[in-house]
Parts: structure tokens; C-alpha cells; sequence
């Protein structure tokens, strides 16, 4: 079973209707886990009609740290999230 199944599964069961109608702040780095929780979030929202917007920081610790704030705000324009 893949990895996105089984969250999927987990989110499954417990109780997601109580979601409908909130709005959720995820903070997200950039990496992998983070765009993997954003994008799992994502496709359940419109199912259970709750909200998400983005959060981000950007520390400049490393060389990729530009690219990674790059994609969060490129994530949030493209699927009309607000950052």
C-alpha cells in the first residue's frame, strides 16, 4: 500500500466532517513531507469544505532556502491558496 493510501485511510477514519466550514493555517517548509501534507489536505478540502491558507518563513539558512519560498508561493497561486 502506498504511503498516500494509508493517510488517506487515517484521515478516513476519523472524524473529518467535523472540518466542514474551518479554516486551516498549514505551515509549510517547502519540503518534501510538508508539500506531501499541503497536497493531501488539498484534495480532501473541496470533499469537506473546509478552508486552507499557507504559512511560510523564510530563515535564509541555506543556498536553497530562496527556492523552497519560491515553491510555497508558487503552490498557493497555483491552486488559489492564500499565502
Amino acid at each position: 500500500m502506498l504511503i498516500d493510501q494509508i493517510y488517506r485511510e487515517t484521515l478516513v477514519q476519523t472524524n473529518l466532517n467535523s472540518l466542514k466550514g474551518k479554516k486551516f493555517l498549514i505551515a509549510i517548509s517547502g519540503g518534501i513531507d510538508s508539500v506531501f501534507l499541503y497536497h493531501t489536505y488539498r484534495e480532501i478540502s473541496s470533499n469537506y469544505n473546509f478552508t486552507i491558507s499557507l504559512a511560510h518563513v523564510n530563515y535564509n539558512f541555506n543556498n536553497n532556502s530562496k527556492d523552497a519560498m519560491e515553491l510555497c508561493i508558487s503552490l498557493s497561486k497555483k491552486y488559489y491558496n492564500t499565502f
